[in-house]
């Protein structure tokens, strides 16, 4: 009897050591810089799949609304209470409660206001599933082969290596072939443009040896009438 309890025991403590082993789930560490330091980030291999599938917010995701709630906070903290107060102490200088007053109005006004513009931006995100699409920004990236320095390979080309330079080649012989149809059409303008200006130079030249003829003939006819009138 006593054997059978021991060997009862054995098999309960194996079993709650393959429980333990099993239930046990590895983490991993995410550091996210932000303005006050680095933020830790435990987050289980299930949790980084769901992340990268979009079914809860991925690092990216984290890393944007903690921006955004700093711009808003440093926002928000460029209007001092001081400040504030200097714009409305003079409602009512006869009031010893004014400065708790706005103090208290300071306080809840700020931080409705800055939850407000939160939340709205978390709706904004959910609307427009901001979230969905940089876990898919992050999947995508982590498809990509890890280089020797860590960085990521841009995606494989599908395009055969002959194809491409062949590709290449004809992309350039195109551009070569643009370049000297202009530099051709260029030519045949000035081409053109120069047989109109000997054109209109011989059209000139024709109306000046005729001017010249005429007047010679006059000159010519002057003289002979002046020999008749002689004689």
């Amino acid at each position: 009897m006593s054997n059978n309890n021991n060997n009862n025991s054995i098999i309960n403590e194996e079993t709650d050591r393959n429980s333990n082993k099993s239930t046990k789930t590895k983490k991993t560490t995410l550091n996210v810089d932000y303005d006050k330091g680095i933020l830790n980030l435990e987050i289980s291999e299930g949790d980084i799949l769901k992340c990268i599938s979009g079914e809860i917010e991925g690092i990216r995701m984290i890393k944007l609304r903690m921006f955004h709630d700093l711009v808003i906070d440093r926002s928000l903290s460029e209007l001092p209470f001081q400040k504030f107060y200097d714009c409305y102490s003079t409602l009512n200088n006869n009031n010893l409660n004014t400065k708790s007053f706005l103090s208290y109005l300071y306080t809840n006004v700020f931080q409705t206001l800055s939850e407000r513009i939160k939340s709205d931006f978390q709706l904004i995100c959910q609307e427009r599933q901001i979230s969905i699409r940089l876990s898919e920004l992050e999947r995508l990236l982590r498809e990509q082969p890890t280089l020797a320095n860590d960085k990521r390979a841009p995606p494989p080309s599908t395009i055969n290596p002959d194809e491409q330079i062949m590709s290449q080649i004809i992309d350039l012989k195109m551009t070569e072939r643009e370049r000297l149809l202009t530099i051709y059409q260029n030519l045949l303008n000035e081409n053109k443009k120069i047989k109109r200006q000997e054109t209109d130079l011989e059209k000139q030249k024709t109306v000046l040896v005729d001017q010249i003829n005429i007047k010679i003939e006059n000159i010519k006819k002057l003289v002979d009438l002046s020999v008749s009138l002689d004689s």
